[in-house]
């Protein structure tokens, strides 16, 4: 089995793991902790927002190059999984299926 279809089937599973844990506990977890979709739309901007931000402003040391050199040297070796990345799950498995 190729690598993409390996990666493929990966990132349908997980998508469909996330969808039916949202799909049966979302709305139990809402009521609990009284949260309103408004106030989750809100907050999620926000982190969107928050994220957007650190992403076009990064807050950089001196120590930063010296770890990226050594990072790049570790990657080099070892082959990643890109099936299951937190922010690409969330765009997959959109708030429009997640919600109750």
């Amino acid at each position: 089995m190729s690598a993409i279809i390996r990666y493929g089937l990966s990132s349908v599973v997980h998508v469909f793991a996330i969808m039916i844990v949202a799909f049966m506990s979302g709305r139990y977890v809402m009521n609990t902790f009284r949260i309103s979709i408004p106030g989750l739309l809100i907050a999620g901007g926000l982190i969107v927002l928050f994220i957007g931000f650190r992403m076009l402003f990064p807050e950089q040391t001196d120590d930063d190059s010296d770890i990226a050199e050594s990072k790049t040297r570790g990657m080099q070796h070892k082959t990643t999984n890109i099936a299951f990345v937190p922010l690409v799950m969330l765009s997959t498995a959109r708030t429009g299926y997640l919600s109750p």
